[in-house]
């Protein structure tokens, strides 16, 4: 049995908090480079342009995938253009856009994060990056309608900087990309559990039924303040402790860290 075709108002909801989500999970970037607004501001176009395109392809029942395809033509364009100034990457545009990213790449191998953008513009590499992940949220929470597995490409994304950067992320933007993937989980939820059927408590004019929908509402809201907030809070009480495996044997204790003398070694491991 097939689904029935969303109404725009509610498929335009949840592509924009998906979309809202995801620019907020790539929040954590903006240490990648030391002009994070070159990156930034163009993925709210971006984000703007998946999540519009992708509520009316729902609406107009075009399925996931020819949504998709949709969202990767128009989207592809407006990146096309930020990048090299040319929306329909053809002939000379299309070289253009190859040497953008081949610049940002050696830019990408040469500098340590921040990267300065004076000496490599690497916001070509994260402008396409940050596509990839709101096609593919957008794709799995609006279209699939699998919420949970959209939190993958999420996690991804907020976790990407922990290995490029020195310092600790941000607590309120894993807050914030946290509430967002609740809210999203629980539109779904809440889509599906409507589907059963009409309350058996409804009495006249519907106030009962509409006062349990309050009351559920209000009931996921706490939970999911509640977990937010434990899940920020929580790590910071836990101790860290030194666990050694191997100290065992005669000898004593080892030096503080591995030490590498092979320069190529060292400078590929930078």
């Amino acid at each position: 049995m097939s689904r029935p075709s969303p109404s725009l108002g509610p498929a335009l909801v949840t592509a924009s908090v998906a979309a809202a989500t995801t620019w907020v999970a790539l929040l954590s970037w903006r240490g990648l480079t030391d002009r994070p607004s070159d990156v930034l501001v163009p993925l709210v176009v971006l984000a703007g342009v998946v999540a519009g395109v992708g509520a009316v392809g729902r609406w107009a029942r075009l399925g996931p995938f020819g949504v998709l395809v949709l969202q990767v033509v128009l989207a592809g364009m407006v990146l096309s253009y930020v990048v090299s100034g040319a929306p329909v990457p053809v002939g000379a545009a299309w070289a253009d856009l190859r040497a953008e990213v081949d610049l940002a790449m050696e830019g990408a191998r040469a500098y340590a994060p921040p990267v300065p953008a004076e000496e490599a513009d690497v916001s070509p590499l994260l402008l396409g990056g940050g596509l990839l992940c709101l096609l593919l949220v957008d794709l799995l929470a609006a279209g699939l309608r699998r919420v949970p597995l959209a939190g993958i490409p999420l996690l991804v994304a907020y976790s990407l900087p922990v290995g490029l950067l020195s310092t600790d992320l941000t607590w309120w933007v894993f807050a914030l990309t946290a509430l967002g993937f609740l809210v999203l989980l629980f539109g779904q939820e809440a889509g599906d559990v409507g589907r059963w059927g009409r309350s058996l408590e409804e009495g006249p004019g519907g106030r009962s039924g509409s006062l349990q929908s309050a009351g559920v509402r209000m009931s996921a809201v706490s939970i999911g303040l509640s977990a937010t907030a434990l899940a920020v809070v929580v790590p910071l009480a836990i101790p860290t402790l030194e666990v050694r495996l191997l100290d065992i044997g005669r000898g004593g204790p080892g030096g503080d860290g591995i030490e590498i003398e092979n320069p190529m070694v060292d400078l590929r491991r930078d």
